[in-house]
Formats: C-alpha cells, sequence, structure tokens
C-alpha cells in the first residue's frame, strides 16, 4: 500500500507539471494570436522575451490556483459507507425511494431472481437531519437494496464537512428513524426472520454459481423437481 501511495503521489506531481507545460503553450499561443493583429518591434526581442515569460507565469500561476482551489473544495466532502444487510419492506421502501423524487435510478436483475436497484437523490427536509447541539449538513443519499426480496444491503451519503458536525452514527441514526417511521424496516423481534432472508438468498446465488458452472464445463443444468407436484 505504501508504494501504491507514493505512486500515486509521483503521478500527481507529473500533473501538475503537465499543467504548467500546457499553461505556457497556451500563453504563447495566446501571444502569437495577439501580434498577428498586432504586431511587436521586431527590433526590441528583449521586450517579447519579458512579455512571453510574463504570459506565462501570469497563466500558470492562475491554472495552479484554481486546481488548488478545487482540491481544498474537494477536502470540504466526507463521503460514508454504511453496510446494512437487513430485511425491508419492498412495497414501503419504494414508496419512501418514490417520495425522496430520486436523481438517478438503476436496476439491475441476476439469474438468482435478485432485483437489484440502486436510487439516488439529495435530501431537502433538514429537519431530519438535527440533533441537538451539533451542526448537519443534509447529505447526498445512494441507496443498494434488493426490491425481490426486500433486502437493504449498503448506504452512502455525502455531506459538507461543517465545525462541530455530526458524527457518522449520528447520520445513520437519522437514516434508520426515518425508515422506521415509514414502516421500511422491521423491528429487532423479526431478527429471525433476517437471518432465513440472508440464508435464502446464499442458497439462490449458490444455485446459480452451479448451474453457470455446470454450462462452462459443457454439461446439462440438472432441474429440480417440483415439489408440490412432484414432477
Amino acid at each position: 500500500m505504501e508504494d501504491a501511495a507514493k505512486a500515486s503521489e509521483r503521478g500527481s506531481r507529473a500533473l501538475e507539471i503537465m499543467q504548467i507545460i500546457l499553461a505556457g503553450n497556451l500563453s504563447f499561443d495566446i501571444l502569437d494570436r495577439y501580434s498577428q493583429e498586432n504586431p511587436m518591434d521586431p527590433d526590441n526581442p528583449v521586450m517579447w522575451f519579458l512579455l512571453s515569460m510574463g504570459m506565462f507565469f501570469l497563466t500558470a500561476l492562475t491554472l495552479v490556483n484554481y486546481s488548488q482551489r478545487a482540491a481544498a473544495a474537494a477536502d470540504k466532502v466526507l463521503m460514508m459507507k454504511f453496510k446494512i444487510n437487513r430485511v425491508v419492506d419492498p412495497m414501503k421502501m419504494q414508496k419512501f425511494v418514490e417520495s425522496r423524487d430520486p436523481d438517478a435510478e438503476a436496476y439491475e436483475t441476476m439469474q438468482t431472481k435478485n432485483d437489484i436497484r440502486k436510487i439516488c437523490w439529495g435530501e431537502s427536509d433538514a429537519a431530519a437531519w438535527k440533533i441537538p447541539g451539533r451542526q448537519a449538513s443534509i447529505p447526498d443519499m445512494v441507496l443498494l437494496y434488493d426490491h425481490n426480496f426486500g433486502f437493504l444491503f449498503q448506504v452512502y451519503m455525502t455531506v459538507m464537512k461543517v465545525d462541530n458536525m455530526m458524527t457518522d452514527k449520528e447520520y445513520y441514526a437519522c437514516f434508520e428513524n426515518q425508515l422506521r417511521e415509514e414502516g421500511v424496516i422491521f423491528h429487532e423481534a423479526e431478527t429471525g426472520r433476517e437471518a432465513s432472508m440472508i440464508k435464502l438468498i446464499d442458497e439462490e446465488i449458490e444455485e446459480a454459481a452451479e448451474k453457470m458452472s455446470q454450462l462452462n464445463e459443457g454439461g446439462e443444468v440438472e432441474s429440480q423437481p417440483d415439489e408440490e407436484s412432484g414432477k
């Protein structure tokens, strides 16, 4: 990991040098276009050289300053990832997501009968993200869940850093409270159902992997008899 970090640092420095070189090319192109319309005194090359260098340093300084400001703005953003792995009510989860007016949605249907959905939206209710004595910025959310099995996998939150801001646990507590209020997640008494649901999903994944392995080996997939009809 240390070698990877050093390689990334070297790549970042090389990119900064490349930006300065491109800034020089841009400044010289600007001067060239300007000199075509307003010819310089050919008998005074020193002035032309000083003007070229001044334009180069001005363009490079502007570009580097912009890059530093962009990097500083990126440092003010905090990204949080929560692995939840809980059973949810799929219909109430769908209503919960639709009430947030999603910005983007992605769907993936798998051979294991999973209906994986990725939903992105920006929160607008500031009151739902307040804890006494803490400063909070409203997060942008990314939700990953299985609509078919009713299973919530992960939640991503992106917030702007502020002074005396809420901790990651407090952000998650606010989100969980919203899910409970709208009946999306079940009570702790139903942890047995969560365990059975996780086992069911694992069995479906193993069954699909076994079928794919048989197909790759050129064999035929064995069909399972219907338990109800006995066929």
